[in-house]
């Protein structure tokens, strides 16, 4: 594969206002114009501060300049994206790095693994990026390229998970992404280096999950956890205890459940046509960017629903939201993960006792919407995982049908709201507006009200009831 077309063209103007000033292309952008990957983040050292340089060169780029961390000068430019090309394989952002040590090599000796610890010499010019121009204007002091070849991860140096305990994460992504194996010595170190994980921030240990647990194709996610739990890092990995049954149940879901939903050009076959095309979409969407719904329910197979803290309709609201706080806190997620989470668990646990040859009457389906909201696709997979019987059968295919394509059919427009009640009895709010909402949508579901004539019928028939019957 051929290097994105507009990678030379940056790294050509970032050469000219380096001015001749040392200036090195490194670490993954190496690595992946070697194994002929899109590179789509650049990794840049040069002699430090990195401030002046950052900032002029975001300006002649049109990008956003800002630290990642000022202490180590670590900085980062964000490039604009031109409309319509959010998913091409352009450069995204240019990461710029102050030279540790006092040359290249002792920069790449402090590195993570080998296979990062390459550079290109962009000081007097870009060299060809295909394979063959990057191989001849290589400076590689451990022999990275060699275990690249061989799909071998091998620390730089017996410091190097010492020095920052999240390389053991990073070992098993590596190993599982390059379908490859971690060299025996630094297999052992990783393996002894998961209980120093608890020294790595929650934000930088969610961020290495979930780039695991959205490794393509699924086989690698599958292979990254199946490594963690070889070498007992899971529960590091997690931040707390794996769900009973997670494991299996994250291959069920990531092997049988989610592939062809995710990938819906696999058609032609019981998991086709539009329901499941709009489930590939919902599954590709992030509630926080980059981490997407898809891995998120991943996390969620291996969490499992007790440790999701979504139980059944009408248990304890503060438990629950106790265990929704616990899990955002654990991952440092956000608010909205946990609770899509927490519900798309919750919906599940409800899905799973339904009938599975028939679909439910629409109060049942409008009562399943209305509570958990845009988790039901979710749940629908999630129940899946459990119930070998349900992916691919018809009555996935209704859920997703009936959610993607039939929704307002379950979830109608109000026909009144609050103050039309208020003002009509001439009562102040509390509980029985909301109760007597729900009642006129269910009614509109049920197709007794169609529309706001009969929704007036409807509500001034219930307050006769009710005065009849003695309750204000």
């Amino acid at each position: 594969m051929a290097p994105p077309a507009d990678l030379e063209l940056l790294l050509q103007r970032l050469h000219a206002l380096a001015g001749g000033r040392p200036l090195y292309l490194v670490g993954g952008s190496v690595r992946d114009l070697l194994l002929g990957r899109p590179v789509k983040d650049v990794d840049v050292v040069l002699p430090g501060p990195v401030e002046a340089f950052g900032r002029q060169a975001s300006r002649a780029l049109g990008g956003s300049f800002f630290y990642l961390r000022q202490a180590e000068e670590t900085a980062r430019i964000v490039l604009p994206v031109p409309a319509g090309q959010e998913d091409s394989p352009s450069v995204r952002q240019v990461d710029l790095v102050a030279l540790h040590g006092g040359s290249l090599e002792d920069d790449l000796r402090r590195r993570d693994f080998t296979v990062n610890a390459m550079a290109l010499d962009l000081s007097h010019g870009v060299p060809p990026l295909s394979m063959e121009g990057v191989r001849g204007a290589l400076a590689d002091p451990l022999n990275g390229r060699e275990d690249l070849q061989a799909g071998c991860i091998r620390r730089c140096t017996p410091r190097s998970l010492v020095d920052d305990p999240l390389r053991a994460l990073r070992a098993v992504r590596f190993a599982a992404g390059f379908d490859g194996r971690i060299e025996a010595e630094t297999r052992q170190q990783v393996i002894a280096t998961g209980p120093q994980l608890v020294r790595v921030s929650a934000e930088r240990i969610r961020d290495e999950l979930f780039l695991m647990l959205d490794l393509s194709p699924p086989t690698r996610a599958m292979e990254a956890v199946n490594l963690l739990q070889q070498m007992g890092l899971l529960p590091h990995a997690l931040r707390g205890p794996v769900g009973e049954g997670g494991v299996e149940r994250f291959v069920r879901l990531t092997e049988s459940v989610l592939p062809e939903s995710a990938l819906p050009e696999r058609d032609g076959g019981a998991r086709s046509g539009p329901a499941y095309e709009a489930a590939g979409a919902y599954l590709r969407e992030s509630l926080t960017p980059p981490r997407t719904r898809e891995a998120l329910l991943k996390l969620a197979a291996l969490i499992g629903p007790e440790v999701a803290g979504e139980r059944a309709e009408g248990d304890d609201r503060r438990e629950n939201a106790r265990h929704r706080d616990a899990l955002r806190s654990r991952l440092e997620m956000s608010a909205a993960e946990a609770q899509y989470l927490r519900k798309a668990w919750g919906a599940a646990r409800v899905l799973l006792p339904l009938p599975h040859d028939r679909f439910p009457d629409p109060i049942t389906i409008h009562r399943i919407f209305r509570r958990y909201g845009d988790a039901v696709p979710g749940a629908v997979f999630l129940a899946g995982s459990e119930a070998p019987h349900l992916p691919g059968s018809t009555a996935e295919r209704a859920w997703l049908q009936a959610w993607f394509h039939e929704r307002d059919r379950y979830l109608p427009d109000p026909l009144l709201n609050g103050n039309d009640l208020m003002r009509e009895f001439r009562q102040r709010g509390g509980p029985w507006v909301a109760e007597w909402l729900k009642a006129l949508q269910e009614a509109q579901v049920d197709g007794e009200v169609k529309n706001d004539a009969e929704a007036w019928d409807f509500v001034r028939r219930r307050k006769q009831e009710e005065e009849k019957t003695g309750i204000d």
